[in-house]
């Protein structure tokens, strides 16, 4: 069944208000989606978002989303302003978004295409065109290219940026980022990053940047990370940036010192400092204090405090600023949220790019509130409200199995271990994000480890063997 998500924007203390709403569907879950305030300048003047609604057709391979914006803050004159139409092949990836814009008079017109082609592993091309209204016709613009070469001791992610040529068809090489990790796919670490850019004049690629991450028996953190630009007189590499971690017995960050390089001096300059403190049991800080370098001495600057409640789950967030002079520190921001505790994490589905998220929703928000600093105290600024709705299945990822899967831990913080019942000795294992774009995809062992640590914080959703299905969440 298909049903509406409505989420209310209440974006100021005065009831000013955005209406949200989205239409997807996920079965046995509770979904939510929200929108920050948000702006679209047209001719000018900002235009507010009235709503936004998704669809999908019955093959769950388009997908449409449609935005509403008021003409002016002061009416509630709206007009039909954007949309967006997403094709996906047979596994769920995105193949061809088409996003339509207002024309003036009350239609949509075409705007911009990207269309994706899916090679030989995780490799893919994308093409970025724009629609020209003189000839009516489709111009490519910009082009990126996805690869996975594997070597001895890992492999090596790179992208490639490419422009269209104004006079010729030819696609012209800009620039490209390469990233080495150690290891097999499943169990990587991230070891380097390169940039290059394309010189025109001798028609190759020279080096442009480099960063380095070097670890210290713990690969989820980086011990140092050194930054380095090249030097075209030389082709020596020239050290421009470096922070420098500290990592707990328990794997947690516990400090970061950033320093940048001092070229008449030949040696590094502290120039800032984050210390973070947590609580027994979590791997999230409660605090981080931010320093500056002054002088030879650390100096208080930033500081941000989480509020907790019994369970060691985040009910608030401050954040002050250090007076030197008073040598007391002063709350600038504050926010809030409210939660029905009847339904945790779980049971709640978030599509969005969560990171820090993913800690607020331990349970279901109704309302995040926000307080800005007045002359003395902090007052209310605005507050989002959400509103939750039973849910089918989100179009274009896979359903949940019926057939038995045993996935641990979850959620999980680097690593998990998948293990059929069955006496597979190999399994064909592909992860999707919440777009439904494939993160991962790669043959393992039956029990095996996947060192995953290099997602980004959020839930996934997984098919082994084209049959096993559900969702795992990376805090």
């Amino acid at each position: 069944m298909t049903v509406f998500v409505f989420v209310t924007l209440f974006l100021s203390a005065q009831n000013k208000k955005d209406l949200f709403k989205e239409r997807f569907s996920d079965e046995g879950r509770y979904a939510a989606y929200f929108q920050k305030y948000l702006f679209h300048f047209r001719a000018g003047s900002p235009v507010r978002l009235k709503n936004s609604f998704l669809d999908n057709d019955e093959t769950k391979q388009a997908l449409t989303r449609v935005n509403y914006f008021y003409r002016s803050f002061d009416t509630s004159d709206y007009f039909l302003g954007m949309q967006d139409n997403c094709y996906y092949d047979d596994s769920g990836r995105i193949i061809k978004e088409e996003e339509y814009v207002d024309n003036g008079e009350g239609g949509l017109i075409k705007y911009s295409k990207e269309e994706t082609t899916y090679t030989e592993g995780q490799n893919w091309e994308k093409i970025q065109s724009a629609w020209n209204e003189n000839n009516g016709q489709w111009e490519e613009k910009h082009k990126i290219t996805f690869t996975s070469e594997l070597s001895d001791t890992g492999f090596c992610n790179q992208t490639t940026y490419y422009d269209h040529g104004d006079t010729t068809e030819n696609w012209e090489p800009k620039n490209r980022v390469s990233e080495i990790y150690t290891g097999t796919f499943g169990n990587a670490v991230l070891k380097g990053e390169k940039m290059d850019y394309w010189n025109n004049t001798n028609n190759d690629w020279k080096e442009q940047g480099l960063i380095e991450y070097e670890y210290d028996g713990n690969n989820h953190y980086a011990s140092t990370i050194t930054e380095y630009e090249k030097d075209n007189e030389t082709g020596a590499w020239i050290n421009v940036s470096k922070q420098e971690n500290e990592i707990n017995a328990d794997g947690n960050l516990v400090g970061s010192v950033f320093y940048h390089w001092d070229s008449s001096l030949q040696e590094w300059v502290p120039e800032k400092q984050k210390v973070h403190f947590y609580v027994d049991g979590m791997d999230f800080p409660v605090e981080t204090i931010t320093n500056n370098y002054d002088n030879g001495n650390w100096v208080p600057s930033e500081k941000e405090t989480y509020g907790l409640n019994e369970n060691h789950e985040i009910t608030d967030v401050t954040i002050s600023l250090y007076n030197e002079e008073r040598g007391s520190w002063k709350e600038i921001f504050k926010r809030t949220a409210e939660y029905n505790y009847d339904y945790d994490y779980d049971q709640l589905i978030l599509p969005f790019e969560q990171d820090e998220w993913y800690n607020w929703f331990h349970h279901m928000a109704n309302k995040f509130s926000y307080y800005t600093e007045s002359e003395r105290s902090l007052e209310l600024e605005g507050y989002e409200e959400y509103y939750y709705t039973e849910m089918d299945v989100i179009s274009g990822l896979p359903d949940k199995s019926e057939e038995a899967v045993d996935i641990f831990p979850n959620p999980f913080k680097d690593e998990i271990r998948i293990m059929l019942p069955d006496n597979n000795k190999e399994l064909d294992v592909t992860i999707y994000d919440i777009n439904g774009r494939v993160v991962f995809s790669n043959t393992v062992a039956n029990g095996s480890s996947l060192n995953l640590s290099w997602l980004k914080s959020g839930f996934y959703f997984y098919k082994i063997n084209g049959t096993a299905q559900g969702k795992i969440v990376k805090e």
